[in-house]
């Protein structure tokens, strides 16, 4: 009955330290989303500005190289997807 009691304790305790080593990791993961969703906002953040920015001179009749301003909107949509 002795082996059995240990081995019961043995168990619970696996189960124990699983369980945390469970924790640390989900609490890891929560602080990278953490980060990545401030990392997208930044970056959202960017776009909208360019795209303000490529407005704000179209409505004032200011030519533009508009591809240059076409081609980082599309690099900073190309980090989000690759990131």
């Amino acid at each position: 009955m002795k082996a059995s009691n240990e081995t019961y304790l043995d168990v619970e305790n696996n189960i124990k330290s699983v369980e945390e080593q469970l924790r640390e990791r989900i609490l890891r993961l929560e602080d990278k989303l953490e980060d990545a969703t401030c990392e997208l906002n930044i970056i959202k953040s960017e776009v909208q500005d360019m795209l303000t920015a490529l407005s704000t001179a179209v409505e004032n009749g200011v030519q533009l190289n508009i591809g240059i301003v076409l081609g980082q909107i599309m690099s900073k949509l190309t980090d989000i997807l690759h990131n």
